[in-house]
């Protein structure tokens, strides 16, 4: 009897330890939204069981949109695929959702517009300087531009990428592909590319030709730079992505996209807002 209390204290006291690593390790007991919707693109992360990433050339002669919910995004996830695609003749747009806290939103809106024109892109800002994205608001001002202008692919943040802000990049998407106005008006090819981490993909292009282009061209946004170096861990994963470029085994780089026709990403994104993915009342914003 006195055997099985110890055993039981042993255990009770094993699992209050687990626990409280465990309560350190989760920041949240409640988070149903992000583990139901990352159920529908969970088994991605194993590309080779469920998506093989295969070689893909940047767009070539196109009229590219690039959604980028803060300055450094643009060049941080996608850049070297877009410098590729400019140097094969596409104009490259990047349409700045936020540019900052009030602080630093001068600084910032400077060095987006620097990169742009360092990197041979237009600058372009929704609206004034928000700090943060009014859903609504910001689907208006993407309407009204597609409707002037005409583009033929998008590139935005995957909607499962580790920050609020590029989540709602495609609630954006997705609310204005809704208007009336801007009914076949919106690119038919999604790009979604990876800010935070090497989220699923099925294609990767060979950045390696402009890959410390993308270096230099991240350290211009200097203000960014001073809080953590953004070239090292961009660069670094794309170097983690580069495993899925087949043969030559000298060091590369390569950015990773889930390339997908517009209808079919809206819907696999909105499949997840419905299981909560934005649980903070962005989507009603």
């Amino acid at each position: 009897m006195r055997f099985g209390i110890r055993q039981r204290i042993a255990a009770l006291s094993d699992w209050m330890r687990w626990r409280r690593a465990y309560r350190w390790s989760v920041r949240s007991w409640f988070l149903p939204g992000d583990l139901q919707a990352s159920r529908l693109v969970l088994d991605s992360f194993r590309p080779s069981r469920v998506l093989r990433p295969v070689p893909a050339r940047a767009p070539t002669r196109r009229n590219i949109l690039v959604l980028a919910p803060h300055p450094d995004d643009e060049i941080i996830g996608p850049g070297g695929t877009l410098l590729l695609a400019r140097a094969a003749g596409c104009a490259v747009n990047v349409l700045f959702l936020t540019t900052g806290r009030a602080h630093d939103r001068e600084t910032r809106r400077s060095e987006a517009q620097a990169l742009c024109a360092a990197a041979g892109f237009e600058a372009l800002f929704a609206g004034g300087d928000a700090d943060a994205i009014d859903v609504a608001e910001t689907a208006r001002l993407l309407a009204e531009l597609v409707s002037g202008r005409s583009f033929d692919v998008l590139f935005l943040p995957f909607f499962l990428d580790d920050h609020d802000d590029h989540r709602l990049a495609s609630a954006v998407l997705s609310a204005a592909a809704k208007a009336r106005a801007v009914a076949g008006r919106l690119p038919r090819e999604v790009w979604a590319y990876h800010v935070y981490g090497p989220g699923p993909m099925n294609c990767v292009v060979d950045i390696s030709d402009v890959a410390d282009r993308k270096r230099a061209l991240i350290g211009l946004h200097a203000s960014q730079m001073e809080k953590r170096d953004w070239a090292h861990f961009a660069l670094g994963m794309n170097a983690v992505i580069s495993r899925f470029l087949p043969g030559n085994p000298a060091p590369r780089h390569a950015e990773g996209f889930m390339v997908l026709p517009l209808d079919e990403y809206i819907a696999l994104a909105d499949r997840a807002f419905a299981c909560g993915l934005l649980l903070d009342g962005s989507m009603s914003a």
